[in-house]
């Protein structure tokens, strides 16, 4: 049993009324004095009315769209994620049923009160608005006291790095929004783009076991389900388990009970760059898409080089995040994505249940050693893609269940259902004989609070027929997906992966791009942040930059 053991850097630690006051106060230093500047002109007036609600209009958008955007991934955007905005247009069904609360509709509330209020007030007569000089005064003191402000907080965590020493989103309760995008921006323009050397693996002192089965020229089936949840596999509903394929699975294979998603600025992509490459995900844009594959062999590659095919399946169209250009980089050899399938197995409101049946036509037609990933789509947010009668298996009444939460169990309960018909197709084709079989979750679905997760918690799955079922507890993230499955096929592994083999012997770290680390201590899980790990982070980003 491993024992969890969270940290200062928590945010269950905040006062959030004290936090979210201060947050609110600082991050307004910027409209006041952008609106007392407008009201300071006295010439064009219909221009600085136009100018002023323009302003608020874009400063409560900001802030609305941080606020949801931190909800689904626990950290505050990166500016450049604003110009990859449209590829969440599919996502406003979730955004509306699963992260809109009080405090967002507040939000939404008072951009037009203060619409409102700047009409009213720049419509005053001159004799009854504030006087210039007044008006003066009180820039600079929201200018001095904003500046000060940051030097205090400098000065009380030693350093002029905050955003290091606390990570950007507790710094914005410390800081507000301008300083923190301020000094991102700054690093940026004043980064100095170079290659920088392999520091080796983040658990370098990991040992590999010779106890282990190993199975040569295997196939590889890589099942990537969407906002799949650690905490959903052994969920019941009035004593009736949701996934009870998934359950029993457990005892069938080797289930890594502290397994953690890579979720950042690629959103559900980084889960591919982390399982394909071995890199840690990029919050300012789709790591997968910008990497750079000439400095790095991936999974793909590797298998290449034993005569394996390899191929991705994804109902979608392969233009979303680029897929369609990013894997043939990658060495895919073929992407079947929208366009090969047909009915209920193509779109965003595919069936897993149908992409399965036809994905299994494709992959019966495959020579051995093939390496199959499929992504599938049917449990993404908003969850509502699942049929009316899957409630009918359910006792609902008196189950304490929010309707999102319904939503989500009963999408997880279809894909159960289609994840039992696709390991028995594969069984009864006679292919189960000799593959390798990994599911596990692209990142958290947020429908389902644990508080024992130090981060994302996703399930992951490893079968084959030969590997001796057991729980594990050793942490891990998709990083260390390609090494696991190189050292149960045997292959030895290419140099400059950060990722570990599960399967290997010793301590070990999970590493996230924010110095963020989760460790195993002598059956506990500690969580924290190391700048031990920058020479990794920075590898890692000279690649994926």
């Amino acid at each position: 049993m491993v024992e969890i053991k969270k940290d200062v850097y928590n945010f269950d630690h905040f006062n959030w009324l004290l936090s979210l006051g201060k947050f609110c106060v600082y991050s307004l230093f910027a409209p006041l004095v952008f609106l007392l500047l407008l009201s300071i002109a006295k010439q064009k007036k219909i221009l600085t009315k136009v100018s002023a609600v323009l302003y608020i209009i874009a400063y409560f958008a900001a802030l609305l769209f941080i606020l949801i955007y931190y909800k689904y991934f626990g950290f505050i955007p990166h500016y450049k994620v604003l110009s990859r905005a449209y590829e969440g247009s599919h996502l406003l069904g979730q955004v509306y049923s699963q992260l809109m609360s009080y405090e967002e509709w507040a939000i939404f509330i008072l951009l037009f009160v203060s619409i409102g209020l700047t009409f009213k007030y720049l419509s005053l007569p001159s004799t009854m608005r504030i006087k210039s000089n007044i008006k003066v005064l009180i820039i600079v003191i929201a200018v001095v006291g904003n500046v000060g402000l940051v030097a205090f907080q400098n000065f009380r965590y030693g350093s002029s790095d905050v955003l290091v020493k606390l990570g950007s989103s507790a710094a914005v309760l410390h800081l507000g929004l301008l300083p923190v995008y301020k000094e991102i921006i700054s690093y940026e323009m004043s980064y100095e783009k170079k290659d920088y050397p392999y520091p080796g693996k983040i658990n370098r002192d990991n040992v590999r076991q010779d106890n282990i089965a190993r199975f040569e020229n295997a196939n590889v089936v890589i099942v990537q389900i969407e906002s799949l949840e650690k905490q959903a596999v052994d969920y019941r509903i009035n004593g009736k388990l949701v996934m009870p394929f998934l359950h029993k699975f457990k005892s069938r294979s080797v289930y890594f009970t502290n397994f953690f998603a890579q979720h950042s600025g690629g959103a559900s992509t980084d889960a591919d760059l982390g399982m394909l490459a071995s890199l840690l995900p990029l919050r300012n844009q789709v790591g997968l898409f910008s990497a750079d594959y000439s400095r790095i062999a991936t999974v793909v590659e590797v298998l290449k080089e034993k005569s394996y095919k390899s191929f991705a399946m994804n109902p979608i169209d392969g233009q979303f995040f680029n897929k369609n250009s990013s894997y043939p980089r990658v060495g895919l050899d073929k992407f079947y994505d929208e366009p090969y399938y047909s009915d209920q197995a193509k779109g965003w409101y595919s069936k897993d249940r149908d992409f399965y049946e036809q994905s299994m036509d494709i992959i019966k037609k495959q020579s051995s050693p093939f390496f199959a990933y499929i992504i599938n789509i049917q449990s993404h947010g908003p969850f509502k893609n699942y049929y009316d009668s899957t409630k009918d298996n359910f006792d609902l009444k008196n189950s304490g269940l929010s309707n999102l939460q319904i939503d989500y169990l009963m999408s997880m309960n279809e894909i159960d259902r289609a994840l039992e018909y696709l390991y028995s197709t594969l069984k009864d084709t006679g292919l189960m004989d000799n593959t390798m079989l990994l599911i596990y979750g692209d990142h958290a679905g947020r429908a389902i609070e644990d508080n024992n997760c130090l981060a994302e918690c996703v399930p992951l799955f490893v079968y084959h027929k030969r590997l001796s079922p057991y729980m594990s507890p050793a942490p891990g993230s998709h990083l260390d997906l390609a090494p696991t499955i190189l050292d149960l096929l045997n292959i030895p592994e290419p140099s400059g992966w950060l990722g570990t083999s599960l399967f290997y012997r010793g301590r070990k770290t999970v590493l996230f791009n924010d110095f963020t680390t989760i460790e195993s201590d002598q059956n506990k899980l500690i969580k924290g942040k190391s700048l031990d790990y920058e020479p990794h982070l920075n590898y890692s980003n000279s690649l994926v930059k």
